[in-house]
């Protein structure tokens, strides 16, 4: 039975093949999605209306993402990878400090993430986006931290602190664009872990004996 979608641009009804592959990639869609959604928010989007902003027919995005909340992943996933892969490249040449830079050029990258996983926690106590987001921003730190010197379980701790510290000044740039002061505090905030960690031959503080 041949399967009959929505031309975004037409408002007609089409009829396609169902093994038919779209002539536009999975790549290029995200991205024309990401786009959109960066414009115009999360909360009124629909197949219906991206196919029409896009100018194609709804079978694509029904071909590739299957729902709105896989294609929301799908777009979680894509701007997260962005962002890991500068953070890696930086972190691989020593630079702590350059990571910000991303996320000053990419605010509404950034809105849009928060705006996805914060629906989603509505909906969801679970979060598995979240999770996984999280999760992977502390499995980076982690290692980087142990790589520096710290043992695993206060690399554990400084990661968890870094990533809590970060979170809160992605949303006050987002809330304030208050560029200079965010980014002070991102520069104090990656560069203390290691500088607090103390030496070997350091003696623990202990009471003063008269």
């Amino acid at each position: 039975m041949p399967l009959v979608e929505v031309n975004g641009a037409t408002g007609r009804n089409e009829v396609v093949g169902p093994a038919r592959t779209p002539s536009t990639t999975r790549d290029e869609l995200l991205q024309g999605v990401i786009d959109y959604l960066a414009e115009h928010g999360i909360a009124k989007a629909t197949f219906r209306s991206l196919a029409a902003w896009l100018g194609i027919s709804t079978y694509p995005l029904v071909y590739y993402f299957g729902s709105k909340e896989q294609l929301l992943g799908a777009v979680v996933a894509e701007v997260e990878r962005r962002q890991r892969e500068f953070a890696e490249k930086c972190l691989a040449e020593g630079d702590l400090l350059s990571p910000w830079q991303w996320c000053l050029e990419n605010r509404e990258l950034l809105r849009l993430d928060f705006e996805i996983l914060l629906e989603e926690g509505r909906r969801s106590r679970d979060g598995p986006l979240a999770n996984r987001v999280f999760r992977d921003w502390h499995h980076l730190w982690v290692e980087r931290y142990v790589e520096a010197g710290l043992s695993r379980e206060q690399a554990e701790v400084e990661a968890t602190l870094l990533i809590g510290g970060v979170v809160g000044l992605q949303l006050d740039l987002i809330a304030t664009g208050d560029v200079g002061r965010t980014s002070r505090a991102f520069h104090t905030l990656v560069s203390s872990p290691v500088q607090r960690r103390p030496e070997p031959h350091e003696p623990e503080l202990g009471p003063r004996r008269e």
